[in-house]
């Protein structure tokens, strides 16, 4: 029953993910903007931390739905294969996806809400569907939500975690530097408004932030009891057992 509801969602966001980016690649004309920002957003798309979220997103959907179709058959569970999947989709989402998408979604909506300018150039709106920008910065929060409700996964240690987030963090803000040092523009209007000291200031921020998620969701992972994998796994050798030793 979990494995059915779980490769239910799994499926839904995979499919929320692909449409989204498929309507923004090819439905938006982004040069009816008045503002070259605007379009800018089109051609650095792939830039933004909202973009590298929304792709870790994808390919834990895209593994974790792999995993559950493949739990289906009981004897994968006993296999290299389920362990090393099992494993990568617990340590993707506790030390990057969970932590980039509530980063994403808080400090986009926390400035959006003082001024949407910070955020997204002036006359966006007008070019951009309203709930796409809720389907890039609201609806993302909604797997690390279900994933927390849902059985114990595999949870790595902190310092597993944290280099993986110093390594994506610094790999992301090394880019994010790199193309206002390329094209003279901050790719987010907000960086405007600041001086160097506050910008570095709100990256390291951003990266604490990051860290704390990650914190918390390990100490909720430690507080549930066997994750789903282990209980199957104790299912499926108990009926192994017990067909065994009628067979005897």
């Amino acid at each position: 029953m979990q494995t059915a509801v779980k490769i239910s969602l799994y499926s839904c966001g995979l499919v929320h993910h692909v449409f989204t980016t498929f309507y923004i690649l090819t439905q938006i004309d982004f040069s009816r903007g008045k503002d070259q920002r605007i379009m800018d957003m089109y051609i650095y798309n792939n830039r933004y931390l909202t973009s590298w979220n929304m792709g870790l997103q994808l390919l834990y959907f895209t593994l974790a739905l792999i995993h559950e179709c493949m739990m289906l058959n009981k004897s994968f569970l006993t296999t290299r294969s389920s362990r090393n999947l099992y494993r990568i989709r617990g340590y993707l989402f506790t030390s990057l996806v969970a932590p980039c998408t509530l980063v994403v979604a808080s400090f986009f909506w926390a400035f959006y809400h003082v001024d949407k300018n910070y955020m997204v150039p002036v006359g966006a709106d007008e070019i951009i569907p309203s709930w796409i920008n809720h389907s890039i910065h609201t609806n993302i929060l909604f797997l690390p939500a279900v994933e927390i409700l849902l059985p114990k996964m595999y949870t790595p240690t902190f310092w597993n975690s944290f280099l993986g987030i110093t390594l994506f963090s610094t790999v992301y803000d090394t880019l994010f530097l790199f193309t206002y040092f390329d094209t003279g523009k901050w790719m987010y209007p907000l960086y405007d408004q600041l001086n160097w000291f506050q910008r570095i200031m709100l990256l390291a921020v951003m990266y604490t932030t990051s860290l704390i998620c990650c914190r918390l969701i390990i100490a909720i992972q430690s507080m549930k009891t066997d994750t789903c994998e282990e209980i199957a796994k104790r299912d499926y050798k108990q009926r192994v057992a017990s067909v065994t030793k009628k067979l005897l």
